[in-house]
């Protein structure tokens, strides 16, 4: 049987460079609910949930496994961020105003924020097969510098220092990344394998990036947008979770089949009690 694909983000927080989105309260409790389940399901996980825990439930995917884990990681997100939306809906809408969101506006505002993030998903997860996590982990680190810029090409403004810190961050990388690249051939990867690698990495950060932007931009107006919604973190939250939970079940299925889903019942009881705590009857 084939090895499960491993998902892996590479958006680390969950915050963007402009706005700073920090949704932190429902996909902190999502994520830490999601990782219960893993190391329920595969005790063998434990330093990946170990080392998620330690840095903080940071909104990494590479934590999990397998895509039926990151698709369980979705649902909980789209269900957690749903119960505190309908909490008290109108809070999370700075205008008071109602929206009008039919299938247009949602196609037109919300999905391409749900394509991109499948499209992160998929490309830097086939780009950890190529180059490594620490490779592609550098790539990633221009992730803010790219948001940035495409936020002033939307209207955004940002002081001298601000750009005289995007130059110094993008020469670095490019240092790095041609180290990179070279140490890749010395050990024995194919160049070509190595450039693919390197073009997915760049991929899924242009995907982060403007998923990034187009995120901020239903949140906070810009001056090519003046009818920005003006939705808060976990409404827009809300309602980008259905769109990536169903990409997210359409991947599961074509790569892994029903079998991941068969085996949730099963989840390992003596690995539960542990993490969550709780002492063996001697």
């Amino acid at each position: 049987m084939s090895s499960p694909l491993h998902f892996a983000d590479g958006d680390l927080g969950g915050s963007l460079s402009v706005g700073w989105f920090t949704p932190t309260a429902p996909r902190g409790l999502a994520t830490w609910l999601s990782l219960s389940y893993v190391h329920c399901m595969e005790p063998g996980d434990g330093l990946i949930t170990q080392k998620a825990l330690n840095s903080e439930l940071r909104d990494d995917l590479s934590m999990f496994e397998s895509s039926h884990e990151a698709l369980v990681h979705f649902s909980l997100v789209w269900l957690v961020s749903s119960f505190m939306t309908r909490v008290d809906w109108k809070r999370y809408v700075v205008d008071k105003e109602e929206l009008v969101k039919d299938a247009a506006w949602y196609g037109r505002r919300i999905l391409p924020i749900a394509v991109l993030q499948t499209a992160n998903v998929v490309m830097n997860t086939t780009s950890l097969k190529y180059i490594g996590a620490g490779f592609n982990s550098i790539i990633g680190v221009l992730c803010p510098v790219l948001t940035a810029l495409m936020s002033a090409a939307l209207g955004q403004s940002f002081k001298s220092l601000a750009w005289f810190g995007i130059v110094i961050a993008i020469a670095g990388d490019a240092v790095i990344s041609r180290e990179g690249l070279r140490n890749l051939t010395l050990e024995g990867q194919s160049a070509s394998l190595a450039l693919l690698g390197m073009s997915l990495g760049i991929g899924a950060l242009f995907a982060r990036s403007i998923r990034s932007v187009l995120m901020d931009c239903q949140m906070n107006q810009y001056e090519s947008d003046q009818d920005c919604p003006k939705l808060s973190p976990t409404k827009l939250l809300a309602l980008t979770s259905p769109a990536v939970f169903f990409f997210g079940l359409v991947l599961t299925l074509v790569l892994e089949g029903l079998e991941p889903f068969f085996q949730i019942p099963y989840m390992n009881f003596e690995a539960a009690t542990m993490h969550l705590g709780v002492e063996e009857p001697h």
